[in-house]
């Protein structure tokens, strides 16, 4: 290169004459990308951005995903610190922990793509709500939040091993999405990937923000990121609760299979009914139960699993628009808050639906989905086909749900899953981006006015956090991969005294004990939530239904009203969580700090612990310091 191109002045236009002139074919070998980064000094920090306008690729290469800035913020095996990551409640990620025969975390920022097929059923994992990561190095740290293009970025985070002495974590981008498919034969079994031919068009856009207060622990992070979120008036509205709420989730109508002289055919049955409800909430009053939200789960369109929410069609086992509009009144009058749950981008059977409605995947298929049989671990087609619906869909499917909620008088909506799933479509004819998909969610919202309703979501994702009165499902730990040390409630420091917010239903998420969920509900100040039905579940037995089999409120009563009350005894639900401690680092023993200065340890482990000189009961908890 440097005697022809640099000494004799041969060139490229030289190159190109004599390969014509020989009849050579050039074959272009080697890949070419150009990426533009625009760096910005500020007062909090520094402000990062991908240009994607300036993307230079050859057709044959196409660029796939950049890891942006993957050493910036590094530690080496000589500092001490953390990787602060909002996956489910939050998790840690501790320097130099010798876990080197672990995996890195490696997640897609508001979950997994949706439009992909899956037969087998993959490992459980809680959603990477919050666009954004910390690291803590010694005594120093900063948040790196992702303010444009969140959606089609992944966190990756690696510890230190023998190959890499660094700590890292950073943000892959996707360009493209893709998906793999494996050809099987008799003898062998090859993947290929296909990957969509357009590319998103979106910059991604950063802000890192300096974090020096309280040496930059988890807690100053999450004081940070609510200051952002305040600025940008993402977070404004304020939790006025000074009791413990009750989240109620009862379960009204299934779908269920039977015959009449022979003839098979599938009806509606109930496992409450709207006068069942009342019954419920009646005795709830008599025991001074004040805050209740009520969320009707299965309420219409064939109940739990409903048919497409587009157009409301009640069924008469569980109650018609009617019996419906005069629950809304009796709960009106009592001062429950009553919402109905709806699902949007979600839909049981193709009623009322067509492909054109549906989500397709890289290779240009409708994406069709069944429940997973937990045993065998693969898909089960003997339970509902299920679809996600095309994010042009959302705003016609709320527009008929407001005016219908209208119509009934209803005043409070729940989502099951919009906000709370981010998916893409990617048909060659249609190619829509999980970012699009984001805007699509901001039209539909902003342009139904939803302003006098009380609106209730499902573990969303950041970007529903400016529409959310109230929040349920919220996790109180991590995901539980090797390379974590312990979960944090992260994302409840954010929203503490802003929204209100309970956990997974008790009696539902059976993973973890009633003490757990319990002391867990303290400890981040979460509300209570339960999932009941009037009816016993017995007939749910032999149904795609079985998971609620521990739903029958009569079982439970009794010990709600004894964890209320024992919630409401420790003053705190008048405060706000303001600070939170890991006294171990495997997360057994924690500190909580409110802002009326109570303070409780927890202890997880089972063995008692003395923490200056009082001992915290194994499985329990203790104030150590009251309110001032």
């Amino acid at each position: 290169y440097t005697i022809f191109y640099e000494e004799c002045g041969y060139t490229v236009e030289d190159l190109e004459y004599d390969l014509a002139l020989n009849n050579i074919v050039y074959e272009d070998k080697y890949p070419y990308i150009e990426i533009a980064i625009k760096y910005s000094l500020n007062e909090e920090g520094l402000d990062v951005r991908l240009i994607n306008d300036s993307i230079v690729e050859k057709e044959k290469y196409p660029l796939l995903y950049v890891d942006v800035l993957p050493y910036f913020g590094y530690a080496s095996t000589s500092d001490t610190g953390y990787a602060v990551i909002p996956d489910g409640s939050g998790i840690l990620i501790d320097f130099n922990n010798n876990r080197s025969f672990a995996l890195r975390y490696n997640q897609r920022i508001y979950g997994k793509e949706l439009a992909k097929k899956a037969n087998v059923m993959v490992a459980a994992s809680e959603t990477l709500n919050l666009p954004l990561y910390g690291m803590k190095i010694n005594d120093h740290g900063f948040i790196n939040i992702v303010e444009e293009g969140a959606a089609m970025a992944a966190i990756i985070s690696n510890i230190s091993t023998n190959d890499n002495p660094y700590n890292q974590t950073y943000y892959r981008y996707y360009i493209r999405e893709g998906e793999s498919y494996t050809f099987d034969s008799i003898n062998s079994s090859t993947v290929i990937y296909q990957w969509t031919d357009f590319y998103n068009t979106l910059d991604l856009a950063l802000s890192i923000r300096v974090v020096d207060e309280d040496e930059a622990s988890y807690t100053a992070m999450a004081n940070k990121y609510r200051e952002y979120l305040i600025e940008k008036a993402i977070l404004s509205k304020l939790d006025t609760t000074d009791k413990p709420t009750f989240d109620l989730t009862v379960l009204g109508g299934y779908l269920i299979k039977e015959n009449f002289l022979g003839f098979p055919y599938t009806t509606v049955k109930s496992l409450t009914n709207t006068d069942e409800v009342k019954i419920i909430i009646d005795e709830l009053l008599t025991d001074n139960i004040e805050y209740i939200n009520l969320i009707y789960k299965g309420f219409s369109n064939d109940g739990i699993k409903p048919t497409y929410m587009g157009k409301i069609s009640y069924n008469s086992a569980t109650g018609n628009a009617k019996d419906f509009r005069v629950l809304n009144q009796y709960l009106l009058e009592r001062k429950v808050n009553f919402y109905p749950e709806v699902y949007v981008n979600t839909a049981y059977t193709t009623k009322a639906i067509s492909d054109d409605d549906i989500v397709r995947d890289v290779f240009g298929k409708v994406v069709k989905r069944y429940s997973y049989n937990e045993a065998t671990l693969y898909i089960d087609k003997n339970t509902l086909d299920y679809y996600t619906l095309l994010p042009t869909t959302f705003l016609n499917t709320l527009t008929n749900l407001k005016k219908h909620f209208t119509k009934q008088s209803y005043t409070g909506i729940a989502f099951a899953d919009f906000g709370s799933n981010n998916y893409g479509s990617y048909s060659k004819k249609n190619t829509i981006f999980r970012n699009t998909t984001v805007d699509y969610f901001d039209n539909a919202l902003s342009s139904v006015d939803l302003s006098n309703m009380s609106v209730l979501f499902e573990n969303p994702n950041a970007y529903a956090l400016k529409y959310a009165d109230r929040i349920i499902n919220l996790p109180t730990y991590g995901t539980q991969y090797q390379i974590i040390a312990t979960s944090i409630p992260f994302y409840q420091l954010v929203l503490s005294g802003y929204v209100d917010y309970s956990s997974y239903s008790f009696n539902i998420d059976d993973k973890y004990s009633i003490n757990y969920h319990k002391m867990k509900a303290i400890e981040t100040l979460s509300n209570i939530s339960m999932t009941w039905s009037y009816n016993t579940t017995i007939n749910l037995t032999e149904t795609e239904y079985s998971y609620y089999y521990s739903t029958y409120y009569k079982n439970w009563y009794d010990t709600f009203i004894e964890i209320y009350n024992e919630l409401n005894s420790l003053g705190i639900y008048n405060s706000r969580l303001v600070k939170h401690e890991l006294i171990t680092l495997d997360g057994n023993i924690t500190k909580s700090t409110y802002a009326n200065g109570k303070e409780i340890i927890f202890n997880y482990g089972n063995v008692d612990y003395v923490y200056n000189g009082i001992i915290i009961p194994k499985n329990g908890y203790k104030i150590v310091k009251e309110a001032i």
